[in-house]
């Protein structure tokens, strides 16, 4: 007989819970692990509710939705629970297993409210302090232009009016009026740039992804905050249209082709298969895509 979840009971946990029903059904670790297709030790950290054992980002609520689907529980009372259980629990936020990277600054304990807002499918990665280095220098590159532009226009400014002031006389004696000089500020290269980018965007209201899959294997893709798991076959295509945001995660990286918009996504520079965190929204997806290699396939 299963044992319910009863958040107000020290004795009661979410891992208990889906470990008693697990049993009552009579599969195994290993079976839940080969239809789910989520790592044994991950099951077995959940079931011990060692959640610090997980992967960052979406994962542990994408982890409940594949249990769900295993052991024929509704997804939503799964959801409530782990609420009430991280609301109960005093444990640390959730932390990513130990990579090689350089620890982060550890910081202020978190209320109920932020502890709530860490288990959302979808981190936002397009914070101002966590913009990529590529597009800080980009930035800093269109600072400078400015800046070089300004100088060379007021340069050019005082070069007009010495002229001016200088062939003042030589006019009064010859009577003949000098027509005024006009400028104009020509566009920088980076303005014309971001000028061209917005105009390419302007095209685009929402992120169409289409999936070419090589090999058998699942994919999830979180459309909107909203994950959605399907075991794709080769020569099908996934295809799924957002309003304002997807994250795409693959069992492994393979042949595959992806497409956002009708462009191939450049697999070389991603890896879409264990921790990462790319994001793709209605203003970032250009520069993940070779705009030179257009959908031609035929579905």
């Amino acid at each position: 007989m299963y044992i319910d979840f009863d958040p107000s009971d020290e004795n009661s946990s979410l891992g208990k819970y889906l470990k008693s029903i697990r049993e009552e059904k009579e599969i195994s670790i290993e079976e839940l692990a080969e239809t789910t297709k989520i790592k044994q030790e991950y099951l077995e950290a959940i079931e011990d509710d060692k959640y610090d054992v997980l992967p960052e980002g979406p994962y542990l609520k994408l982890f409940l939705k594949s249990y769900s689907e295993a052991l024929d529980i509704e997804y939503d009372k799964l959801v409530s629970y782990l609420e009430a259980a991280t609301a109960q629990a005093p444990t640390k936020p959730v932390k990513a297993k130990p990579s090689g990277k350089k620890p982060k600054k550890e910081s202020k304990p978190a209320s109920e409210e932020e502890k709530a807002q860490t288990l959302k499918p979808v981190v936002d990665i397009h914070d101002k302090s966590k913009k990529p280095q590529a597009e800080k220098q980009g930035e800093d590159t269109k600072k400078y232009l400015m800046i070089i532009g300004a100088v060379v226009f007021v340069a050019f400014i005082a070069v007009v009016l010495l002229i001016i002031l200088t062939a003042k006389p030589a006019a009064e004696e010859t009577a003949v009026e000098e027509p005024e000089v006009q400028t104009e500020v020509q566009p920088t290269e980076a303005e014309l740039e971001q000028q061209r980018l917005e105009e390419f965007l302007a095209d685009f209201d929402s992120l169409t992804v289409a999936i070419y899959p090589a090999t058998q294997q699942a994919i999830t893709v979180v459309v909107n905050d909203n994950p959605q798991t399907k075991l794709v076959y080769p020569e099908r295509v996934w295809r799924v249209t957002a309003e304002d945001s997807l994250f795409i995660s693959m069992e492994r990286m393979d042949d595959s082709e992806i497409f956002i918009n009708g462009f191939a996504l450049v697999l070389d520079t991603l890896n879409l298969v264990g921790e990462h965190a790319v994001l793709f929204d209605k203003t970032n997806w250009v520069r993940y895509v070779d705009t030179t290699l257009i959908e031609t396939q035929e579905e």
